[in-house]
């Protein structure tokens, strides 16, 4: 008997053979409208991870508008927070999820996995996602790329060792003992604090 297609698998094609006709008309009917504008695996990515994708569009924005008025108090600057939720939309969210498939391909025993997933995400991508994310928002928010790495310098540092007291537990215990289908998801419920404290820092650093 045939396996079904893994859900959360982000990097599999797009089979429309096994999609119900709801799917299959959406599919064609972004094909058409967008083909023009889109990259042909953008419309049927989105159409099939949509929730993902909003998830992901709640969980920041949210997260940056509590920032500015809870912690920051100050008045709603809706501009950051765009700026926020595209960079986390169009470039660290699918980033993080082709990354968390990565992890997931790391074979052993549950923990033993789980610990080597962990380091590898610690060591690798935790420096490099840090990174990316703070020269990216600083490119948006109009500086040139030289200037934009100069202030990621500066909040790099104290951002990366805050994550190392909190995301090697985290990651060890997502990696280890949590069910594939639902890492990514409990990622984002500890993402959306963590958001607030990169959306507080991004702030401070002017």
């Amino acid at each position: 008997m045939e396996k079904p297609m893994p859900k959360l698998l982000f990097l599999k094609r797009y089979n429309v053979d096994r999609l119900s006709p709801k799917k299959k008309q959406a599919k064609r009917k972004c094909g058409s409208a967008n083909s023009q504008s889109l990259p042909r695996v953008i419309c049927p990515i989105f159409q099939q991870y949509k929730s993902f994708f909003l998830e992901v569009v709640t969980a920041a924005g949210l997260s940056d508008v509590l920032t500015q008025l809870v912690i920051q108090k100050k008045a709603w600057d809706c501009m950051k927070t765009g700026r926020f939720l595209l960079v986390v939309l169009l470039i660290m969210a699918p980033l993080q999820y082709y990354w968390m498939n990565l992890l997931n391909s790391i074979k052993g025993s549950i923990w033993g996995a789980g610990f080597k997933r962990m380091l590898v995400d610690q060591i690798v991508g935790a420096p490099v996602f840090i990174t990316l994310f703070f020269v990216v928002m600083g490119i948006f928010e109009g500086y040139t790329f030289s200037r934009a790495i100069l202030k990621a310098r500066t909040i790099f540092y104290p951002v990366l060792m805050n994550s190392y007291r909190i995301w090697p537990f985290v990651q060890l215990v997502n990696m280890s003992i949590v069910p594939v289908q639902f890492r990514f998801i409990f990622g984002q419920v500890i993402s959306f604090f963590w958001s607030m404290y990169i959306s507080y820092m991004m702030s401070k650093a002017g």
